[in-house]
């Protein structure tokens, strides 16, 4: 049986010492809104997944790995998963699930699921009125924040929180992390344009919690 957890955070359900174990959501939950950039109406519905499936993005019928190898950072407005068309045994473009499709704006969304310990789930965004039909969706931006999503996690009324994500043999999966206390050195990240404008983050290990420090200089002014 499945492992029903009451509070998120990553050491829920997990035996101190244990090996941590992946999760999923007890019950779907949705919200809508509009895009932030596209100014379109989207709704969104968060399902649970069994162990091993990832996050994964639906669009009419097309799955879409929230994967790095998938997202695509053009400027600093928003990350964008996009799968590119698959070429069909002819050599020419396929039939339906054949196309490409694209979601902006899911770092809100994905930040909220991994922070609060969704390893596992579906997410099906639908375009609602004049972008029902369309390919590349936009995640709504709700109040401009990762809260939202965090509150559909959690809430009663919404989600209700976690439970064990079980496999295909209904046998609960070991998470896929790194190294307990890895990375052990700091690690820092320069921007493409680094040599331009010095532009970097940086991460420190060490305590007994995760704080990170940013700043961001814009040459216009908003």
């Amino acid at each position: 049986a499945s492992e029903s957890v009451g509070e998120v955070g990553r050491e829920d359900g997990d035996s101190p010492g244990a090996q941590p174990i992946q999760h999923t959501l007890l019950r779907p939950f949705t919200l809508s809104g509009v895009g932030l950039h596209s100014g379109r109406a989207a709704r969104v519905t968060v399902s649970p997944a069994a162990a091993n499936t990832g996050r994964v993005f639906v669009v009419a019928g097309r799955e879409l790995q929230a994967h790095i190898a998938h997202a695509q950072f053009p400027a600093v407005l928003s990350t964008v998963l996009t799968a590119a068309p698959r070429a069909s045994g002819n050599g020419n473009a396929g039939a339906a699930g054949a196309a490409g499709c694209s979601v902006q704006l899911t770092e809100h969304l994905l930040s909220a699921l991994e922070g609060s310990g969704v390893d596992n789930c579906v997410i099906e965004i639908e375009g609602e009125g004049a972008s029902a039909s369309a390919l590349d969706l936009e995640v709504p931006i709700l109040d401009g924040s990762a809260l939202p999503w965090a509150e559909g996690v959690r809430s009663p009324s919404l989600g209700g929180g976690l439970t064990a994500a079980l496999d295909e043999a209904g046998q609960v999966a070991p998470r896929l992390t790194h190294a307990p206390g890895a990375p052990g050195r700091p690690l820092t990240v320069l921007g493409d344009t680094h040599a331009a404008d010095g532009s970097f983050i940086s991460f420190f290990p060490g305590g007994d919690q995760v704080k990170l420090s940013y700043g961001i200089d814009f040459h216009d002014k908003a």
